[in-house]
């Protein structure tokens, strides 16, 4: 919060908590790494988008498993 410049009521507005943060944090990175027509591409061109986009934030989902 202190790096976002959000006090922590505002924080609880918008989060339930620190997973729920997460799982929208994760959703968002995939929704901007994933083809946003992805309803065009086959299942296996999916899933390769999915695996590259772990791998551009490979040091994030590193981070959150260690902590």
């Amino acid at each position: 919060m202190k790096k976002s410049g959000i006090r922590r009521q505002t924080f609880y507005d918008n989060f339930q908590d620190k997973y729920d943060l997460l799982g929208y944090t994760i959703q968002a990175m995939m929704e901007a790494d994933v083809e946003s027509d992805s309803d065009r591409l086959d299942w296996e061109e999916i899933i390769a988008q999915v695996f590259y986009s772990a791998e551009l934030n490979r040091d994030f989902y590193k981070s959150v498993y260690s902590s």
